[in-house]
């Protein structure tokens, strides 16, 4: 009887702890779960007209500081909100994207995989760049103006590296 109650413990211990979640190497997103993750689609993901995903055309090296939190939608905009209680709008890179409706928002890269979910967990990794009033900086790296309804305090350049 003991060498059974070994073997479903050690068979226990195998599914709990394989289906833990891996660290995210330095450079990469990752969703909040596996098991929150949708099916990635192909190609650049076209999002709702109600949510605006500014997209910059920076590429080459860059920031590689980490942004954990939650993904949150401010009227039209996607902003992460620190564990600290920081928000900063997300300037993500070329061909990122949202699918969904309403409070089912979730953020697709370029390649259609999945990144974060409005709501969930995010974690990106990029730097801050500029402050509110330094507009004229942001609008040079950016694929299309700003809208004024999403000008924030702080502004997060998301990495695609």
């Amino acid at each position: 009887m003991s060498r059974w109650r070994d073997v479903l413990i050690a068979g226990l211990a195998v599914v709990v702890f394989g289906c833990a979640s891996t660290p995210v190497p330095s450079g990469q997103v990752a969703s909040a779960s596996p098991w929150a993750a949708p099916s990635p689609s192909t190609g650049p993901v076209v999002g709702p007209t109600d949510v605006y995903v500014p997209q910059h055309t920076l590429t080459g090296p860059s920031m590689l500081a980490e942004l954990r939190g939650v993904l949150v939608k401010e009227g039209r905009c996607l902003s992460g909100v620190t564990t600290h209680g920081e928000a900063y709008l997300l300037l993500w890179p070329r061909g990122y994207g949202v699918e969904g409706q309403g409070a089912d928002l979730a953020v697709h890269d370029a390649a259609g995989n999945f990144v974060a979910r409005v709501g969930g967990p995010l974690y990106v990794v990029g730097g801050e760049y500029g402050r509110h009033g330094d507009e004229a900086s942001l609008a040079r790296i950016l694929v299309e103006p700003l809208p004024t309804d999403c000008e924030r305090a702080s502004y997060w350049l998301v990495s695609g590296e």
